[in-house]
């Protein structure tokens, strides 16, 4: 891996990416707010990053300040967020931006850090580069807490399945993820999920991603998005249509086993969105050879 941060969404769909990301998460920290107020929320980000993104020499919040602001404006008690990432560079940068906001916030209190190998407050480790995996605590208002751990999302997945899990069904929660091009951990998402019912997953991907990884993986990729309704097995999806001139088509997919009273604008019932999902879901060879047939042209 080179060094250095990626700062994720550079494209010009950004912004609206985003936008559609902050609407989802208002609305998940919102619910049981007031009559729940005391049962704890959950949140898993799969693909943290930096906590920011740039574009056009721009620089906007990236999902982990997103989560944390929505949370802030709810004023949502017992929050405890886990951001991931395997790259120590991103961490570190993550990290700062953080502790920067919890400080902003209110009385910010001690940071724990675990598995700490040196002087740098800032020199996280990764169990994918084969060493031990850092984790830091940062205490938040509001009895809540942010967990930063620079490790591979299946290895904390697989960790926090049933270590973190209630004793209960008295809690709320969700996860993102956003790979980016990476190639997602499915199975131990869906595992997850299956054992958390009360997890809402808010997914963004390029449905032009998954079509090319389709092409180079065909015997270990085949989901195709029309699928992902049924392979989480969530009860209701729904769907964030790209922007326009998005030529990777990045899609918000949110599954959830509750039905609420109404979605943020932009998103689509899943089966509102059939003719939407086959059209993302073909190749560019498919489009040409249908938009042939229907003009007759060879």
């Amino acid at each position: 891996m080179k060094s250095g941060c990626q700062k994720q969404g550079r494209g010009d769909s950004t912004p609206h990416k985003l936008e559609g990301l902050s609407k989802i998460l208002h609305q998940n920290l919102g619910i049981g707010s007031v009559k729940y107020r005391d049962w704890p929320y959950f949140h898993f980000d799969l693909t943290a990053g930096c906590g920011f993104n740039i574009v056009d020499d721009k620089s906007y919040a990236g999902s982990p300040l997103i989560f944390l602001q929505e949370a802030t404006s709810w004023h949502r008690h017992n929050v405890c967020a886990t951001f991931i990432d395997n790259n120590p560079e991103a961490c570190r940068m993550l990290m700062r931006t953080l502790v920067e906001y919890s400080d902003y916030q209110g009385p910010m209190g001690l940071v724990n850090y675990d598995c700490f190998t040196g002087g740098d407050l800032f020199d996280f480790v990764c169990t994918k580069h084969g060493q031990r995996c850092c984790m830091v605590e940062i205490p938040l208002p509001d009895n809540s807490v942010a967990w930063i751990k620079c490790d591979d999302n299946r290895n904390v997945l697989k960790n926090s399945m049933l270590a973190m899990k209630p004793k209960n069904s008295n809690y709320f929660g969700s996860m993102t993820i956003d790979p980016n091009g990476a190639k997602m951990p499915l199975k131990e998402m869906r595992d997850f999920l299956r054992e958390w019912a009360r997890i809402d997953l808010i997914l963004v991907v390029s449905a032009t991603q998954i079509k090319r990884n389709r092409g180079a993986f065909p015997r270990t990729v085949s989901l195709r998005l029309a699928d992902f309704e049924a392979y989480f097995g969530k009860r209701y999806n729904w769907i964030h249509a790209p922007d326009d001139g998005d030529h990777w088509q990045r899609v918000i997919i949110v599954s959830r086993n509750f039905m609420p009273q109404s979605m943020p604008n932009g998103f689509l019932p899943w089966s509102e969105a059939r003719d939407l999902l086959e059209w993302l879901d073909k190749s560019e060879r498919e489009r040409h050879d249908k938009q042939s047939r229907l003009f007759n042209l060879s």
